[in-house]
This record gives structure tokens, sequence and C-alpha cells, in this order.
């Protein structure tokens, strides 16, 4: 009887033991993250560990340079993966049921949304339910070489302005230009991002509840694309571009940075590369707007919790760090963009350049904010490339490329509704 009982015992005391093990037994966390420059792992990697040192119970575990299609078959792989940063679709996330609900833990351990740029949470909800925290978010500029056009001679663009204003001030530095070899000739810019310009527009060319055309922008919609042919007509052709760079391959500032072109599309998290321009002297502009009233364009980058994790309070109490001052000072310091949290922003989204409170200021006026109210919008956009590169080539009028855009955009886009 003894010996039972002695067993028992024993039994007993190891039981408990295993239980505090499993107690005891850190968490680890998986990290996705899009992200591959160097500084911005470095910077990820900072938070994580400072993350850990207040937090000794869980593990972080980041993985940089991550595809979205990765993000998203990992997590119907099953296992893997718990936290991931994503400029995409929250939509596309939510109808695949890959990303969870972090309404509960922010009413559980309350959350301060006074904090934080109040756009930044736009694309990020559904019904009332938020999906994923907000990084970063990002206006669009165009960054000018100051040193070039003083040489030539040429006025500086102004603070603000249109389409119809950029396109005359684009045509100025293209006729600078004349008599100038390829190999010689500054451009007014390498690219444009029409895709941008469409959204200053202030009107929904979809409609948000069908994806069907709405038959009372057609016509302002061929308007805007023969406004953007003009433009095509000052950028260089894709070979001159090659021409330009040489070996080097491309990169959205490295004919800015070559000096071959006088003007850069600059979203804010681009000001990072910028910042290592060091042989001429450069600053910021507003974006062209499409439309009559100031409508700027603004995209956040988040983070959610994967539908598989494991541990879903932990993985909410790390991405909440991440957004909170400390992660949110550490990130809008390297100027990847502006920090959603105002006051991180406002402390160090500072100079270099000189007028970077534009990005600031376009945030405020942004009435457009990237709603992506469709599915299969990635899919709609790989199809319509063709189109595109017919109009950049000048084998189809505005007309025909309007046409087919909705025809593709009908065809694949979808409506969710849970």
């Amino acid at each position: 009887m003894k010996k039972i009982v002695l067993i028992l015992l024993c039994a007993a005391v190891l039981a408990v033991g295993c239980t505090r093990s499993a107690k005891n037994k850190p968490v680890t966390l998986t990290y996705y993250n899009i992200e591959k420059q160097a500084g911005k792992v470095a910077l990820m990697k900072n938070i994580a560990m400072k993350f850990e040192k207040l937090n000794p119970g869980i593990r972080i575990e980041v993985v940089a340079g991550v595809k979205n299609e990765k993000i998203m078959s990992t997590i119907a792989s099953g296992s893997g993966l718990d936290i991931f940063y994503s400029s995409s679709s929250v939509t596309e996330f939510i109808s695949r049921k890959a990303i969870i609900d972090l309404t509960p833990y922010m009413d559980k351990y309350g959350f301060d949304f006074t904090e934080y740029y109040p756009v930044s949470f736009e694309g990020l909800k559904y019904q009332g339910r938020v999906y994923g925290l907000p990084v970063q978010v990002s206006t669009d500029g165009y960054a000018y070489n100051q040193t070039l056009l003083e040489n030539f001679g040429l006025p500086l663009p102004p603070a603000e302005w249109n389409f119809d204003e950029f396109i005359a001030y684009a045509g100025k530095l293209f006729n600078s230009q004349k008599g100038k070899s390829s190999t010689e000739r500054v451009f007014p810019m390498a690219a444009f991002p029409f895709h941008i310009l469409i959204k200053t527009a202030g009107k929904e060319f979809l409609i948000p509840e069908t994806a069907k055309r709405d038959s009372r922008y057609v016509k302002d919609y061929i308007e805007l694309v023969e406004k953007y042919t003009k433009l095509i007509k000052f950028m260089p052709r894709q070979e001159e571009v090659q021409e330009m760079l040489g070996d080097g391959g491309y990169t959205a500032t490295m004919p800015f940075k070559l000096k071959r072109a006088f003007l850069c599309h600059a979203p804010s998290w681009l000001i990072i590369d910028l910042n290592e321009i060091r042989d001429f002297s450069w600053d910021i502009v507003k974006f062209p707007l499409a439309g009559k009233d100031p409508c700027y364009y603004m995209t956040s980058g988040y983070l959610g919790v994967s539908s598989i994790c494991r541990h879903p309070e932990a993985a909410y109490k790390f991405i909440k760090f991440y957004i909170s001052e400390e992660g949110a000072n550490r990130f809008a310091s390297m100027k990847n963009g502006m920090s959603a949290r105002i006051k991180s922003t406002e402390k160090f989204f500072t100079p270099p350049p000189a007028a970077i409170n534009r990005y600031v200021e376009m945030l405020a006026q942004t009435s457009y904010v990237r709603r992506d109210f469709f599915l299969n919008t990635a899919e709609s956009g790989t199809r319509g490339k063709e189109n595109y590169f017919n109009l950049l080539a000048g084998k189809i009028s505005a007309a025909d490329y309007v046409e087919e855009y909705y025809k593709i955009s009908e065809a694949i886009l979808e409506v969710y509704n849970e």
C-alpha cells in the first residue's frame, strides 16, 4: 500500500513538474515581412529583440523578403506562420479566412485610436471589425533635382499642382533637351504611376457594390487617359531606359540618382532611398491631382495575425508593441514612410528633404483611401498589363484602353460579402 501511495505521489510531482515546464516553455512566433532591404530588416529584428526583453516568455523569429503569395500559401498549408506584414488588400485575407479579427484583443487590453492617423485604419476594417494594425502610411510626392533645373535655367515645380499643369511642366523640361542625343538627354521623368493618378480623380470608376462600370464616369476616364497619352511622349522608351542604366539593373529612383531625369515619383517610403543622394540638391512637391479638389492617394502597411496562429494573444501583444510608441518611433526614424502613430511621425519624420512635411499635408487631404472592395485585384492587374503596354506603345486609343479595362475588371473582380 505504501509503495502504491509513493508511486502516486511521485507521479503527481512529475505531472506538476511537467505542467510547470510546459507553462515556462517560451512561445515562438514566426513573423513574415515582405521587406528585404538590410536597414529595414535590422529595424524589424531590433524591435523584436526589445519586445523579447520585455516579454521573456515570447520569442520572435523574423523571416524577411517574403512575397505576399508565400504568406498566403503558408497560411493555406496550416502551419509555419503567426504574424505577417503586408500592404495587400486585407479583404483578400478575410475572404480566405487567413487573418483573425483583432477586435476582441483590442477590447480586452484597450486601444487608443486617437494616437493614430484616422485614415490609417480605413482599409483595415470590415463590418466595423479591425483585422490589421497599421505600421506605415504613405502618400505620394514628386522629387525634383534642384541642381539640374537651375543649371538648365528651368523653373522649379510648384508645391502643388493639377495634372494639366504637370503635363505642361513636363513639356518644358522635354523641350529644354531638344537636339541632345539619347545618351546626353535628361528626361522629364523615367515613368509615371497612372494607377495613382486615377485615384486622385475622386471618383469610383467601378461601382463598389457590383464591380461593374459606373456609366457616369466612363467619359471622364477616357479624357484622363487621353491626357496621360500626352505625357507618355515625354518619357523615355523602354530601350532608352535600358541604355541609360546599362547592366546596373532598374530601380525606381535610379534614373533620377544618375541625373538622367529631372523628376522622380517619390512615395514617402522612398525617402530612405533618396536620402542617400549626396551629389545634388533635391526636394519634394505634392503629387499632381486629376480632380478639382484635393484628393490624395494613401496606402498603409499593416501587421496581421494569421488564422493558423496557435498563440494569437501573444501575437497581438507583439504587433501592438510594434506600432506603439517605442516601436513606432524606431520605424519613423528610418523614414521608410510615415508611422501611422501621429506623435512618432511628428517627432521623427523630419527634414531632409526640406519640404518633407508635404507628405503629412497630403495625408490630411486624403479623401480617397485605398479601400479594396474587390477580390482578385492582383489577377485583374496581371491580365491588364498587355492592355496598358499597348497604350504606352501607341497601339490603341484611350477609348479602346478604357473599354478593355472595363471588360477585364468586370470579368475578374468580385465583391466580397461574408
